[in-house]
Order: structure tokens, then sequence, then C-alpha cells
């Protein structure tokens, strides 16, 4: 794609599907690894929880990074419609 690390290759007239395709496979990257983190999410918080193991911890963090967590999800599944990004994912 590039013009000048791969000037060598002489492919032109191609630019327009490769960078289709290259969005395409980016969106689909962040998909999969959104659902590959929700899929260890159980460990993530495993892994918290270790981390602060024996300290005195306010009883309400729990439900504060429970919303926080479940806030960002929405904003991403807001932004994910508003940006049409479906459409992208599938040309």
């Amino acid at each position: 794609m590039s013009r000048y690390v791969f000037d060598f290759v002489r492919i032109r007239g191609q630019m327009a599907l490769a960078r289709q395709m290259h969005m395409a496979a980016s969106y689909w990257g962040f998909v999969l690894m959104s659902v590959h983190l929700g899929l260890h999410w159980g460990m993530v918080v495993g892994m918290v929880k270790k981390r602060f193991q024996g300290r005195k911890l306010p009883e309400a963090l729990p439900w504060v990074l429970r919303i926080a967590v479940v806030l960002a999800a929405g904003y991403g599944a807001v932004c994910f419609y508003k940006a049409k990004i479906i459409s992208y994912m599938f040309l």
C-alpha cells in the first residue's frame, strides 16, 4: 500500500480496495478484541481482587466500578451505531 516502502511492487489502481479491506479488518479486530476481553472478564476481576487483597476498601467501590464499566460499554455501543461501523465491517 505504501508508495515509498513497496515502490518496487508495481501495483496501481488497487488502493481503494486495499483501504476498504484494511478498514474492515481493523474494525473486525476491535470487535473481536472486545469479545475476547469480555470472555476473560472474570480473570481481570480476579487479578484486581488479588491485587487489593487484605486492604480495607469502601463497600460502594464494586458497584461504582460496575456502573463505570456498563456506562463505558454503553457509550461504545452508541458510538458504534452512530458511526455506522457495521457498514464498514461488511463493506
